[in-house]
């Protein structure tokens, strides 16, 4: 995780806000200069993106939705971003290795002064790709409520779990209301969720607290990989999330909270499919199982 930190304060929420979608849109490509230098950002360096007023995001919006790509990799590293007013998390959004493309979705607070910033937390220069696909209005309403990302969970040292590898097949619990700004009655928060030292491939899947451990996954890993993932997910009766290591071997995860949906919430889950419990991910589409089939040329399920 390259020397990755706990954070232990959260020093930045906003207002209840609601989504607004946006057709993709490149912000950002450092090896064309789009939206800045032409270049690799260098090992260790921040680079600023100018977010509100671009590409017909609002001024006032609160928080966007980025897909952020790291490219061209010659070594083992991470990317933070955060909103350019605060100080820079020690977490991360994404990671990657050398020869990696690694792609995530990110949802950050915007700056005062429209920017944010994303951080390459690598040994070497790499190149930098934002995309984004939509954003968080500054309406005082019921919605989403964005947090500089805080860390409640790291099995590496102790942090909101047991010290220690997630076993095999195991599954912890995780308190989410009542913490680090995150009010009791939050239906779902988003996370950025992260394996590391991972023994064996397998995967992680994040569920509400309560119920059985659907048989989606969250994220994906391969023995010795370290990959986060952008994860969205209601909150139990009990204001907990499970966290399931779906692996035959042990790994070690760590949770970031990077905001919440309030009760009244356009965004809140609701599950219409008959026998399926409210809020719990389901699998739509599993090409290798024959549900839809496989996928054709064109890139489509017949």
């Amino acid at each position: 995780m390259n020397n990755v930190k706990v954070v232990k304060q959260l020093p930045f929420s906003t207002a209840g806000s609601f989504f607004v979608p946006h057709a993709p849109t490149r912000l950002l490509d450092t090896r064309a200069g789009v939206g800045a230098k032409k270049g690799k950002v260098g090992a260790y360096t921040p680079v600023r993106l100018k977010i509100a007023g671009n590409a017909n995001v609002p001024a006032g919006a609160a928080a966007v939705v980025l897909n952020v790509t790291a490219t061209n990799t010659t070594a083992g590293g991470h990317v933070s971003v955060y909103p350019s007013d605060r100080t820079r998390p020690e977490s991360s959004n994404l990671n990657y290795t050398a020869g990696q493309t690694v792609p995530n979705q990110v949802i950050v607070p915007v700056g005062k002064d429209g920017y944010i910033e994303l951080y390459n937390g690598g040994w070497n220069a790499v190149d930098l790709i934002a995309d984004v696909t939509g954003y968080f209005d500054r309406t005082a309403s019921n919605g989403y409520t964005s947090l500089n990302p805080v860390r409640f969970v790291d099995t590496r040292e102790g942090l909101g779990a047991a010290r220690g590898q997630v076993a095999g097949q195991g599954t912890f619990g995780v308190q989410i209301t009542g913490r680090s700004g995150v009010p009791a009655g939050a239906t779902a928060v988003a996370l950025n969720v992260t394996v590391t030292n991972p023994k064996q491939a397998g995967h992680l899947t994040v569920f509400p607290s309560g119920q059985a451990a659907p048989s989606t996954s969250s994220l994906n890993f391969t023995a010795g990989q370290t990959v986060a993932n952008s994860v969205i997910v209601p909150v139990g009766a009990d204001g907990k999330i499970d966290v399931r290591n779906g692996a035959w071997a042990g790994t070690d995860v760590i949770v970031d909270v990077v905001g919440y949906y309030s009760p009244d919430s356009k965004a809140a889950f609701t599950s219409t499919t008959p026998g399926i419990p409210t809020g719990a991910p389901w699998r739509i589409i599993d090409s290798a199982a024959g549900r839809a089939g496989p996928v054709s040329r064109a890139g489509t399920s017949p």
